[in-house]
């Protein structure tokens, strides 16, 4: 099963020049967003916030969105879809985790769910993300549009 997957993501992937490249972004687009979602699901599982149900659900959608992202017609659609993906990882991150309330632990300090340094560096992370999947869609866009003109003009040649 997932090595079949696998196969149909790379039969997918039409970057000619810059295959390897694209490839890998593309790739590690998928992986991270399961990433940032897990994130959740295991916070969920040791200090449940409000609703739980609400961690779990949004814990499996940023996965839901970059693996349906693969059933847009062009790879710059799926790489913009990846970066707003992304982009709104880190609002809803920022949003929860700014306001996750402080919960008593030993010796009188507060721990918070997450380190104070984690949102600092998923700003970080998330930014290049963001950086990188948009200058690959813009990319693979003026690739693509490089190539059907080139493809046009060498059919035009042919019929004169």
């Amino acid at each position: 099963g997932g090595l079949t997957g696998l196969g149909y993501l790379g039969r997918r992937c039409r970057f000619s020049a810059l295959n390897p490249l694209f490839s890998s972004i593309f790739f590690c687009g998928f992986g991270e967003q399961s990433f940032l979602g897990g994130i959740h699901w295991g916070i969920a599982l040791i200090q449940p916030l409000r609703a739980p149900w609400i961690s779990y659900s949004y814990s499996v959608t940023p996965s839901l969105i970059a693996w349906s992202s693969l059933l847009l017609p062009s790879e710059s659609h799926t790489f913009t879809v990846q970066a707003i993906a992304f982009a709104g990882a880190w609002v809803v991150d920022y949003s929860m985790f700014r306001a996750v309330p402080q919960a008593p632990s030993s010796g009188g300090l507060r721990a918070r769910a997450v380190a104070p340094w984690f949102m600092a560096l998923r700003t970080q992370l998330s930014a290049a993300a963001v950086t990188s999947l948009a200058v690959c869609a813009a990319a693979e866009r003026w690739y693509g549009w490089r190539a059907r003109v080139r493809e046009e003009s060498a059919k035009k040649a042919k019929e004169v």
